[in-house]
């Protein structure tokens, strides 16, 4: 066998009972159009949120999870050595009630089905905020990207987080 070797690495879970999941995808980006030269890449959100986009509700008392920094390399599949390093932190953040729909309260628990009584828990969606470069600054992305998600979760901001990139 001739070449490198290639590893495709990946995390099983077990799916939550009290999670929705979506697809994932792209809620903001900057710049909003694509240079000619660095066209964004359509599977970028399926680095970011492999296991895809989830509401979740958990009980009042637990803690949110500590981020996750994760990266990747996309590469052309022409012959060209062009190659775009990809950093990323996942969190979550509080997600909005009056957003859900009934039969999405009933899938996460929140709303008995006999009753239609309203059960008391957390409900939070994951986020991801990526930087893409032609540069493997991944250290330096880390801190960065650190430094973004502590500015979102230091206090109630009039803007989203993805407005601060």
């Amino acid at each position: 066998m001739w070449g490198s070797s290639v590893f495709l690495c990946y995390k099983k879970s077990v799916p939550a009972s009290n999670a929705i999941a979506y697809k994932a995808g792209l809620i903001f980006r900057y710049p909003e159009e694509d240079y000619e030269s660095f066209p964004l890449s359509e599977c970028v959100p399926l680095f970011c949120l492999p296991m895809g986009a989830t509401i979740e509700c958990w009980d009042p008392q637990s803690k949110y999870p500590l981020p996750v920094f994760s990266t990747f390399v996309l590469t052309a599949s022409s012959a060209e050595k062009v190659h775009v390093y990809g950093a990323a932190i996942q969190f979550y953040e509080p997600y909005s009630r009056e957003l859900l729909t009934e039969k999405q309260l009933m899938q996460l628990g929140l709303l008995t089905p006999v009753e239609r009584k309203m059960v008391s828990k957390s409900i939070n969606s994951n986020k991801c905020i990526c930087l893409l470069s032609h540069w493997p600054f991944f250290e330096a992305f880390r801190k960065f990207l650190m430094f973004i998600y502590k500015l979102s979760v230091s206090g109630p901001h009039p803007l989203p987080i993805e407005k601060y990139v």
